[in-house]
């Protein structure tokens, strides 16, 4: 687990037009995660939500400001970054079986051909796809091929995990099922992580915290803390607590 802090972050892009001038899409934001809180990032299309991950991942360089990441061994090593993409056709290795594609995350950390097999079991085993380990990435359904991708970000052990839309490209029955398996692992793991949603149910639901984006430029209209029970069900979708946050986080998307 890690702390995330962020300090005075900015970034920009050249402008479409082709012009001199770039275009900002983060402006001096500011905010920390403590360890192992699960927190929700919400706002308009376009905000920059997928750019704050990319720079908190480091496949970004911002403008100027900060991105310190602060774990047990950050002293001595480069924090470790899971990553889980909204389009995970593009993130996975279609010649490799589901079990590969996990095991794919410990190749560099563990040397064991068996031990790599048997963390990748239980982490499938743990979202019920234990049954297709052996067959192909592209034979699994759209949700299938989520859990795949969020058994391998677990798998790789990260200090922080980020997670770009994950149940965008699903329906809504498969988004609640992947949804309760994803909180069933963080819940042993309590991995620190930042989740971008684009559904404020969904954004509720998960979080510890939400975080509410203005329009680009980005910058944060306020935290709201979810203060709901855990571990999540899914009679809380229609409780009168559900129903007052969810309120709250729109009401300050819509100021």
């Amino acid at each position: 687990m890690a702390q995330v802090h962020v300090a005075h972050l900015s970034k920009s892009f050249p402008a479409e037009n082709h012009s001199k001038q770039s275009a900002p899409v983060i402006h001096d934001m500011n905010f920390s995660i403590a360890e192992g809180e699960f927190v929700s990032i919400f706002g308009p299309n376009g905000s920059g939500k997928s750019t704050l991950l990319s720079l908190i991942a480091g496949l970004e360089t911002p403008d100027s400001g900060e991105i310190r990441i602060l774990s047990a061994h950050s002293e001595y090593t480069t924090p470790k970054i899971g990553f889980v993409f909204q389009n995970y056709n593009e993130s996975m290795l279609p010649w490799r079986t589901v079990r590969g594609n996990v095991e794919l995350a410990l190749e560099h950390t563990v040397s064991s051909s068996s031990e790599r097999k048997a963390i990748a079991m239980s982490f499938l085993d743990k979202v019920g796809l234990a049954h297709v380990a052996e067959r192909y990435f592209y034979d699994l359904s759209g949700g299938m091929k989520q859990l795949v991708a969020i058994c391998r970000a677990f798998a790789y052990e990260p200090d922080v995990l980020l997670l770009d839309e994950p149940f965008s490209a699903l329906d809504f029955a498969t988004t609640r099922k992947v949804e309760m398996d994803l909180l069933s692992v963080w819940s042993e793991k309590k991995k620190t992580a930042l989740c971008i949603s684009h559904d404020v149910d969904d954004a509720v639901f998960l979080a510890d915290k939400v975080m509410v984006l203005s329009p680009r430029p980005a910058q944060i209209k306020g935290i709201i803390t979810i203060d709901l029970p855990r571990p999540r069900t899914m009679a809380m979708f229609t409780s009168p607590e559900f129903f007052a946050l969810r309120s709250q986080v729109l009401e300050l998307f819509s100021l």
